[in-house]
């Protein structure tokens, strides 16, 4: 999931996000105004189980 991030929403879901920047810089993340919601996802265990894709 290189380029996400995840946002903890219980002990085994994270909603992941894909910032809309030009890169992943510190700079370019505070002046992002857009991302997209890539889904909830269960990543514990052997593979990963997307809830909500």
């Amino acid at each position: 999931m290189k380029g996400k991030y995840s946002i903890h929403i219980s002990a085994n879901y994270r909603l992941i996000i894909c910032p809309n920047s030009p890169d992943l810089s510190k700079n370019s993340l505070v002046s992002c105004e857009e991302f997209y919601i890539e889904g909830v996802v269960d990543y514990h265990g052997t593979k990963q189980t997307w809830i909500i894709p």
